[in-house]
C-alpha cells in the first residue's frame, strides 16, 4: 500500500467515524443539531477515503515500476560484470605473440657466402621458438659440398646455446647436408628460444682461414 493512499484512507476513516460521535450523542440526547457538524466531517472523511482508493494503485504500480527498475538495473550490473569477466578471458586467450624480421644480411667468407633472409619469432603451446631463413652461396669450392661442411653455425640467447628442434645439423635428408656443385642454396633452421627475445647468430667457418662472424637479430 502507496504511503499517501495509505494516509489519506485512514485520515478518511478518521473523520467518518468522528462525525458519527455529535450525531450518536444529539440522539442520546433526542437532539438535531449534530446533524451539520457531522456532515462537515464525514464530508472530507468520505472525499479523503475515495481519494486514498484512487491513489492506493496508483502507488502500488509506482512501487511495482520502482521495483522492477531496480531488478532491472541490478541485471545490467551483472550483465556488465559477466562481459567484464568476458573481456578478461578474451585478453588471456589472445593470439599467440607473432614478429617477422626482415633481416637481408650477407655474411662474406673466403669460399662462401651466407645471407640471413629472414627471422620470424613466434609463440607455440606456451613456448617460443625462431625460424631463420637463409641462402648460402657456394663460390670457390671445387665439388658439391654442403653448408654442414661450410661452417657451422650456433644460435644464442645470453650466451647460452639453443636448440634446434628440427635435428637439422644430423639429419643427413636436411638443406644442411644438402649437395650445393656451385651456386646459391636455401636453407631454413627451427630453434627454441628460453625467453620472447633476439637471439646472436654466430657463424663458424670450417675453412680455418676466416674468423667467426657474429650478428644480432632482435624483435621489432
Amino acid at each position: 500500500m502507496g504511503i499517501i493512499g495509505g494516509a489519506l484512507c485512514l485520515s478518511g476513516m478518521v473523520l467518518i467515524v468522528l462525525s458519527f460521535i455529535p450525531l450518536i450523542r444529539d440522539i442520546k440526547n433526542k437532539e438535531k443539531r449534530a446533524s451539520k457538524t457531522s456532515l462537515k466531517l464525514a464530508g472530507p472523511g468520505l472525499i479523503a477515503l475515495i481519494l486514498g482508493i484512487i491513489i492506493i494503485p496508483a502507488d502500488r504500480e509506482t512501487q511495482q515500476a520502482e521495483e522492477a527498475e531496480t531488478v532491472t538495473a541490478a541485471a545490467e550490473e551483472e550483465k556488465t560484470e559477466d562481459i567484464s569477466k568476458d573481456s578478461e578471458q578474451v585478453a588471456d586467450e589472445a593470439e599467440p605473440l607473432r614478429n617477422e624480421v626482415n633481416i637481408d644480411k650477407e655474411v662474406q667468407f673466403t669460399d662462401h657466402s651466407v645471407t640471413f633472409k629472414e627471422a620470424i619469432f613466434y609463440e607455440e603451446d606456451g613456448n617460443y621458438f625462431v625460424d631463420l631463413d637463409l641462402e648460402w652461396d657456394n663460390q670457390s669450392f671445387g665439388e658439391k659440398t654442403t653448408f654442414f661442411r661450410a661452417n657451422m653455425m650456433d644460435v644464442l640467447q645470453e650466451g647460452q646455446s639453443l636448440d634446434e628442434i628440427n635435428n637439422a645439423w644430423q639429419d643427413k635428408s636436411s638443406d644442411v647436408f644438402f649437395p650445393n656443385a656451385g651456386g646459391t642454396w636455401f636453407v631454413e633452421l627451427t630453434y627454441q628460444l628460453e625467453s620472447y627475445d633476439g637471439v646472436e647468430v654466430k657463424l663458424i667457418p670450417m675453412n680455418e682461414i676466416d674468423d667467426t662472424e657474429s650478428i644480432m637479430i632482435n624483435i621489432n
